[in-house]
């Protein structure tokens, strides 16, 4: 915590999203108790992207944006050539897929290399600002989580190890034990370099929902929250070889994610 003409700067950092959630499951003595039971109770489907009955049930999973990533596989291109690719197994896999399991079908997704030239053990880490202002459409996050997946993915499927980590950044969000809070800043860890990569996992935590129900009820767990939960004045961070910042309104529509994608490109990113 640092202290700047007596308003404060607050960082958190979670090992897990697992941790982060268990953080968000009850209100602290610091908290708003009021605001955080609206947030808990109250359906925003549109403003959010999901129901409050969807957002319990993709808590760990967000099946629907895996085959929406599927589906616009065509249409979003790759950063580079792949060296790798995904394949379905009985056998052998590092991750799993329920359903399939459950029709019957190879249901162990693995990693297989596909240019014996190529090596893992390039190291990338890829964080993700989550925080937008509330007059932008959940569809178009939607968008952002899509194609933030297909950027991790690809980077994966060249060799590279990736680390995600999600963001939040926010202005003025309230006060903690009387002082005003003037930033506060939090770092979730959804992947480790040595993880397997459970996109669908990451997917839901990179979500619309993710940001407007689960970080809305961290502050106001946390905070004496301000009516309109903060301000979002996020700098933009520049991306280099060994880290890449997808930033709070970037990729929120196909032709953002190329933009995106031609930026990193000039990076020559390699393995």
């Amino acid at each position: 915590m640092i202290t700047n003409h007596g308003n404060i700067t607050m960082d958190f950092s979670f090992e897990s999203v697992i941790e982060f959630y268990s953080y968000c499951s009850s209100v602290k003595e610091t908290g708003n108790l009021p605001k955080y039971e609206d947030i808990l109770k109250t359906d925003r489907e549109d403003f959010r992207g999901a129901s409050l009955e969807e957002i319990k049930k993709r808590k760990y999973q967000y099946r629907e944006g895996l085959i929406r990533m599927k589906e616009l596989k065509k249409e979003l291109f790759d950063i580079g050539k792949k060296s790798f690719k995904r394949i379905w197994s009985e056998e052998d896999g590092d991750e799993m897929d329920y359903e399939r399991f459950i029709d019957d079908k190879p249901f162990l997704e693995r990693t297989i290399n596909v240019n014996k030239a190529k090596k893992r053990g390039k190291f990338i880490s890829i964080y993700i600002d989550v925080t937008v202002a509330w007059f932008v459409d959940s569809d178009d996050l939607i968008w952002k989580c899509i194609s933030a997946g297909k950027i991790i993915e690809s980077l994966e499927l060249q060799g590279y190890r990736t680390e995600v980590v999600t963001i939040v950044r926010v202005h003025n969000i309230g006060t903690y034990k009387g002082q005003e809070v003037e930033r506060c800043n939090t770092k979730i860890m959804l992947k480790r370099f040595n993880d397997p990569l459970n996109m669908s996992l990451l997917l839901t935590c990179i979500s619309p929902w993710f940001f407007r129900y689960w970080v809305f009820l961290f502050w106001t767990a946390t905070f004496k929250t301000h009516l309109g939960l903060g301000n979002v004045t996020v700098p933009y961070e520049a991306s280099t070889k060994d880290r890449i910042f997808i930033n709070s309104e970037e990729c929120t529509s196909k032709t953002e994610y190329e933009k995106k994608v031609k930026e990193l490109k000039k990076l020559n990113l390699d393995v």
